[in-house]
């Protein structure tokens, strides 16, 4: 590789950073800047290998910072001033604003506020995904999956809420436990007792909130920074190898779960029946991996403290889902759900 096409690069790079260092990108500037990014690292003979786009397009079109919010009423200004959102979009943050009162100090400022201050949501009436909501942080944009309108957003609190989660929180992070904390704080704070598909991921988080400190699990999640766990985790155990695995096992539990959201009854019936079979044995030797590793780091804590509750976590993470056909389109998605029945005790701070 030519050195000096990657000197050219890092300068071309900050060149992007410092352009786009307010935020306040448009959608269509953002897929400019995109181009630009990978035109750049083509430039560079880099090859974009699986993770590593992902990983610089964010860091390098969405710049992260790191002032935390001091004043929690800057959020809500940012949200009022918000000129893609109608009166209701306005207000969703009212969904969540317990959280953010007990956790705004964990937040990225600029990042969070720019983020209220640009987001867009867009509503699809028949589901292509077998998902509610999703947030994409590329395109700051909120999309739902089961709703026309603005008028559905406040009979669809915990969705809206689910999705203004993963907004608060840092985008670059491991899916897995970013889906399982943001399906916990959710649990907890909207009393939300439905079944829900990131089942194994809240376990996930639940049993982190017994090995170390589950204020310590919100913050790693807010910064995106999963050191403030693995830190404490080499705490109880100085073996690099163990936790490596377990972040290794989590990322790749939530790539066989997210191939899973795209089965349909109809896929089966047609012979892809194998197929998925395979994948649910990749699942199974995964979390038998990630309770095997789990299960250490709890046994040798010192912040164990209910221990019938967490053994019933252990037993359901490794125990079979609930296998419902959702029929609210033509498709048939099949959804993967266990049943939120434990106690909300981790994280809210005002019980």
């Amino acid at each position: 590789m030519d050195i000096s096409k990657i000197k050219n690069l890092k300068i071309n790079i900050s060149k992007i950073k410092k352009s786009n260092k307010q935020f306040k990108l448009r959608k269509e500037e953002r897929i400019k800047n995109l181009k630009m990014l990978i035109a750049l690292l083509a430039t560079a003979n880099i090859a974009m290998g699986t993770g590593i786009s992902t990983f610089l397009i964010q860091k390098l079109v969405m710049p992260h910072y790191h002032e935390r919010v001091s004043d929690v009423s800057s959020l809500y200004k940012s949200i009022e001033e918000n000129t893609n959102l109608d009166k209701n979009e306005k207000k969703i943050l009212n969904y969540v604003s317990e959280f953010i009162d007990e956790y705004y100090y964990y937040m990225d400022k600029n990042e969070v506020e720019d983020k209220l201050s640009n987001f867009d949501i867009e509503y699809k009436t028949q589901k292509d995904k077998n998902v509610t909501g999703s947030w994409n942080s590329m395109f700051c944009d909120m999309t739902f999956y089961t709703m026309s309108s603005s008028k559905d957003l406040i009979n669809n609190s915990e969705v809206v809420s689910h999705e203004l989660y993963h907004l608060l929180s840092d985008d670059i992070y491991n899916k897995c436990l970013a889906e399982g904390i943001a399906s916990l704080i959710n649990y907890e704070y909207s009393d939300y007792e439905n079944q829900d598909s990131y089942y194994k991921q809240l376990l996930i988080a639940q049993i982190l909130c017994e090995i170390i400190d589950p204020e310590l699990v919100v913050k790693s999640y807010l910064q995106a920074d999963t050191s403030i766990i693995t830190d404490e985790l080499f705490k109880i155990d100085n073996n690099k190898t163990r936790y490596k695995r377990l972040f290794k096992n989590l990322s790749r539990y939530q790539e066989i779960f997210n191939e899973y959201l795209e089965y349909t009854e109809v896929d089966l019936e047609k012979g892809s029946y194998n197929d998925y079979l395979n994948l649910k044995n990749i699942e199974e030797d995964l979390l038998k991996s990630i309770k095997s590793d789990l299960k250490f780091y709890y046994d040798h804590s010192k912040n164990r403290k209910d221990e019938a509750t967490v053994e019933d976590y252990f037993d359901k993470l490794t125990t079979d889902y609930d296998i419902v056909v959702n029929s609210n389109n033509n498709k048939n998605k099949i959804v993967y759900m266990g049943d939120y029945n434990t106690e909300s005790k981790y994280l809210r701070k005002t019980k």
